[in-house]
């Protein structure tokens, strides 16, 4: 027979009881509510833009180490973080 004749099944739009998703061995539940950003954050940016690229460089390596982090996944908590890490008469305004 052919078919295309037969009425497609329809999938359950949610999983079934067995199919849910498993949790990774290397996660615990502490670790999956709060992550926290590790290792050395840039130097603060004074507004000297012969620094900038290199702020910039330090930054997005820092985020990318920490992307698992709460902050990271967050984009408002991630630009007030950036924000915070300005200092200086040079860059005051930009923080307001």
């Amino acid at each position: 027979m052919l078919d295309i004749l037969e009425p497609k099944k329809e999938t359950p739009l949610e999983p079934e009881e067995d199919e849910l998703m498993p949790i990774r061995s290397s996660e615990t539940f502490q670790d999956i509510k709060h992550r926290h950003l590790e290792g050395n954050p840039p130097k603060a940016f004074d507004g000297n833009r012969a620094r900038t690229i290199q702020f910039l460089t330090q930054f997005k390596r820092f985020m990318l180490m920490n992307q698992k982090a709460n902050i990271a996944k967050d984009p408002i908590a991630k630009c007030c973080y950036f924000l915070a890490l300005f200092e200086g008469s040079k860059v005051e305004g930009w923080c307001e």
